[in-house]
C-alpha cells in the first residue's frame, strides 16, 4: 500500500509527492484530492478484498460505518473539503448501490439518484471555502472551484430540465382550461370576454416564465463566473454530462417505443394471417366436405340403381323360367 499522506488544505495529488499517491494514474490524480475527492477513494483502493469478504457475509454491509475503516487514520478526511467528498461518496454508495460502476453516475438514472448528493457536496464545499478558503493552497482552491463547477452544473442542468417540464405542463393545463371555458360561451360577448382573459392570462404566464428563466440563467452564470476558469471548465463537463445522458435516455425511449410499435404491427399481421389461414382452411374443409358428400350421394344413387336393375333382371329371369316350366309341363302332359 502507498505511504502517501495528504497534507491538510493541500491534498491535491498532482503536487509534491504525487508519485507516491494511492491513485494509480495521472488522470485520476489530476481530478483527485485527499483520500476521498475524485474518482474512487483510498478505502476502496486499499481494502477491496476486505470489503468484498464483509459484503459476502452480509449483503447490507456498509464500509463507511465500519469501525475497521473509521478508526484507521489512513482513511480519515484530510480537511473540510475532503470530508465533504467523503459524505458525497457515502451518498453515492447508498443511492447507486454497492456494485455500481463509476460510469453509473454519468447515466440519466444515475444523475437523478445522486442529484441531492451533488447538491450537498457543492453547498458544503462552498461553505468550507467561505470559512477556511484562505487556509487552502492555491492548487487546492482551484480544485475546489472545479469541483463546484462540475457537480453544480449537473444539479443545475437537471433542475432546468425539471423546470422546463413543469412549465410545459402548466402551458398544457392553461390551454385545457381555456378550451373547457370556451364551451360555456353563449354569445359574442362571452367569446370576447373569454378571449381577453385568455390573452391576459397567457401574457402574465409568459412574463413570469421569462423572468424565472432569466433569473435562473443569470444566477447560474454568476455562480459559475465566480469560480474562475477552473469552475467554468468543470461546468462545461457537468452540463455536457446532463446533455449527453438526456439524449441517450430519449434515444432509448424512442427505440423502446419503436420496438413496441413494431411488435404490435407484427402481432397484428400475424393475427390477420392466422385469421385468414383459418378462414381458408375452414372454407377448404367445407368444400371438401361438400365434394365428399356429393360423391357419396352419387355413389349411393349408382349403387341403388344397380341394385334396382339387378332386381329387375332377376325378377324377369325368374318369370321366364316359370313360363318355360309351365310350357314344358303342358307339352308333356
Amino acid at each position: 500500500m502507498s505511504d502517501y499522506e495528504a497534507t491538510p488544505y493541500d491534498g491535491h495529488h498532482t503536487q509534491g509527492d504525487s508519485e507516491n499517491s494511492w491513485r494509480t494514474n495521472a488522470a485520476e490524480r489530476f481530478v483527485g484530492y485527499g483520500n476521498w475527492a475524485g474518482p474512487g477513494n483510498r478505502m476502496d483502493h486499499e481494502e477491496a478484498d476486505y470489503i468484498k469478504q464483509q459484503r459476502a457475509r452480509d449483503p447490507n454491509y456498509d464500509p463507511y460505518v465500519d469501525p475497521h475503516m473509521l478508526n484507521n487514520p489512513r482513511y480519515q478526511a484530510t480537511d473540510g473539503m475532503d470530508a465533504a467528498a467523503q459524505v458525497h461518496d457515502h451518498g453515492y454508495y447508498k443511492h447507486l448501490g454497492a456494485d455500481a460502476s463509476t460510469m453509473d453516475m454519468f447515466t440519466w438514472d444515475g444523475l437523478h439518484r445522486t442529484r441531492e448528493d451533488d447538491r450537498t457536496l457543492v453547498n458544503s464545499t462552498r461553505a468550507e471555502m467561505a470559512a477556511n478558503g484562505d487556509r487552502y493552497s492555491q492548487d487546492a482552491q482551484g480544485f475546489g472551484k472545479g469541483l463546484q463547477g462540475f457537480f453544480g452544473a449537473r444539479v443545475m442542468g437537471q433542475d432546468a430540465v425539471d423546470w422546463a417540464g413543469n412549465k410545459a405542463g402548466e402551458a398544457g393545463q392553461g390551454i385545457s382550461n381555456f378550451v373547457n371555458g370556451a364551451r360555456n360561451w353563449n354569445s359574442l360577448g362571452d367569446a370576447a370576454s373569454g378571449v381577453g382573459q385568455g390573452i391576459r392570462g397567457a401574457g402574465s404566464w409568459l412574463a413570469n416564465t421569462g423572468r424565472e428563466a432569466w433569473q435562473g440563467v443569470s444566477g447560474a452564470a454568476r455562480n459559475i463566473g465566480g469560480l474562475g476558469w477552473q469552475g467554468a471548465l468543470g461546468a462545461i463537463g457537468g452540463f455536457a454530462n446532463v446533455g449527453l445522458a438526456g439524449a441517450a435516455h430519449l434515444g432509448a425511449q424512442a427505440w423502446d417505443g419503436a420496438r413496441s410499435l413494431g411488435g404490435a404491427a407484427i402481432n397484428g399481421l400475424s393475427n390477420a394471417a392466422g385469421t385468414a389461414g383459418r378462414a381458408i382452411s375452414n372454407g377448404a374443409s367445407a368444400v371438401g366436405g361438400a365434394i365428399s358428400n356429393g360423391a357419396q350421394a352419387v355413389g349411393g344413387a349408382v349403387a341403388n340403381g344397380a341394385r334396382a336393375v339387378g332386381g329387375a333382371v332377376s325378377s324377369g329371369a325368374s318369370a321366364v323360367a316359370g313360363g318355360a316350366r309351365r310350357a314344358w309341363n303342358w307339352l308333356t302332359s
